[in-house]
């Protein structure tokens, strides 16, 4: 009876064992050509990858137990004026993410959602430094890999010289579900870290890639928006022109007076 009792133990610290969430490359990365990627980006666009055009496969990490992750977050910080000139107002509708894989249930689709942040400039980057501004959540996001992908949402950072912009992409858990998701990367540069917070892999608040053993997980994701016009310069109507000759005219016209009665005296 010990001996059945340790062998039961045995096996139910082997499951727990093979449950227990990592941080790991895709374990069955897809085997097809990437798809084909959007257009170029337009003038409002901002990245900080230096390739925006290539997912490679077999290089993005999620914290997962057999490719079935737990709550995950992918993070971009952008410091809007001093790395993208952006000195207004800046209004996002879109984010863009490369998605290395994407894999649910019968191909049913999977939860995910985008979060739009500002952080104060000087701030340390953690989760009760953030102020939400914007979110869209994809009930059934779809199956795909090797992909690009558009994730319409909006938001707007009203001071880019005192607020950063925070982008959150978040993977609720997928375990039970059978939901597998790593998202889209390269190794070829990028201007500012990519970050990722997952709890279970003892990461609750966002910490680099690099510091979690993953230097060449390079996140690929743009950001579209609008930054607001400049003031216009205030400008005369043909009324404020005229009205303006009317006023030299009689300031001249005084003048010559005065000129001409002193000189009489």
């Amino acid at each position: 009876m010990k001996k059945l009792f340790l062998v039961v133990l045995l096996i139910l610290f082997g499951f727990a064992t093979v449950q227990a969430a990592t941080f790991t490359t895709n374990p069955f990365p897809p085997d097809k050509p990437q798809e084909p990627t959007r257009g170029v980006p337009g003038p409002n666009t901002i990245t900080q990858s230096l390739d925006t055009a290539t997912v490679t496969n077999g290089n993005s990490v999620s914290c997962n137990a057999g490719s079935l992750h737990t709550d995950n977050s992918y993070i971009r910080r952008f410091d809007l004026d001093g790395d993208h000139n952006i000195q207004r107002s800046f209004d996002i509708n879109n984010v863009t993410i490369g998605v290395e894989v994407a894999s649910s249930a019968g191909a049913a689709g999977q939860p995910l959602v985008v979060n739009l942040y500002t952080i104060a400039a000087g701030d340390a980057l953690l989760f009760a430094n953030l102020t939400p501004i914007g979110q869209a959540v994809f009930p059934a996001f779809a199956d795909t890999s090797l992909a690009i992908v558009d994730l319409p949402v909006t938001g707007t950072v009203n001071d880019p010289a005192s607020q950063d912009l925070v982008v959150e992409i978040f993977l609720p858990n997928g375990q039970s579900a059978g939901h597998s998701f790593f998202i889209g990367s390269n190794a070829n540069g990028e201007i500012a870290p990519t970050y990722l917070a997952a709890a279970d892999c003892g990461a609750p608040e966002p910490a680099t890639t690099a510091s979690i053993g993953f230097p060449n997980m390079h996140l690929l994701m743009l950001v579209d928006g609008v930054e607001s016009a400049a003031a216009p310069i205030p400008t005369m109507s043909e009324w404020g022109m005229i009205l303006l000759g009317l006023i030299l005219s009689v300031s001249a016209i005084t003048i010559l007076r005065r000129k001409r009665n002193t000189a009489g005296m």
